[in-house]
């Protein structure tokens, strides 16, 4: 039997494009052998990341939990319902981040996101940045 590795992505784990995840696994290797295949372009990291979404140049921001995050993307969680445009920045408050990404799924309060563009906030911040690197001073005390 192939060798699988098993993930659980919530109430739609181990659906595969059916769900909506795209091109992240499927439920049969190239065996035709049934189970997860991670095919994920960078390995996740499980996090409990405080984050905030900022929707626009307004001041449309919401708070989120950042439950994994790897070099391609991350999996945001809301505490309420929030109504997502396509593309928005997220700032990683840990990371001192802020990452510009697609909306690639969205399954209830949990959003699936594809970075496009990475901002580090020591260093030079271009101005749609700025208002999200004075949060994140702030938070730091």
């Amino acid at each position: 039997m192939a060798e699988v590795e098993q993930e659980s992505d919530g109430p739609q784990a181990g659906l595969g494009d059916q769900a909506g995840f795209g091109d992240q696994g499927s439920l049969e290797d190239q065996n035709g052998e049934v189970g997860w295949v991670n095919r994920r372009a960078h390995p996740r990291r499980t996090t409990a990341w405080p984050g905030l979404v900022q929707i626009g140049e307004d001041d449309d921001h919401f708070s989120c939990t950042i439950r994994n995050i790897s070099l391609g993307g991350a999996r945001i969680a809301f505490d309420s319902d929030v109504d997502l445009p396509k593309s928005l920045m997220l700032l990683a408050f840990p990371a001192g981040v802020v990452y510009e990404a697609i909306v690639a799924w969205r399954i209830g309060l949990d959003a699936g996101l594809t970075f496009y563009s990475e901002h580090r906030l020591d260093g030079f911040l271009e101005p749609r940045v700025r208002r999200l690197h004075r949060i994140w001073l702030d938070s730091r005390g």
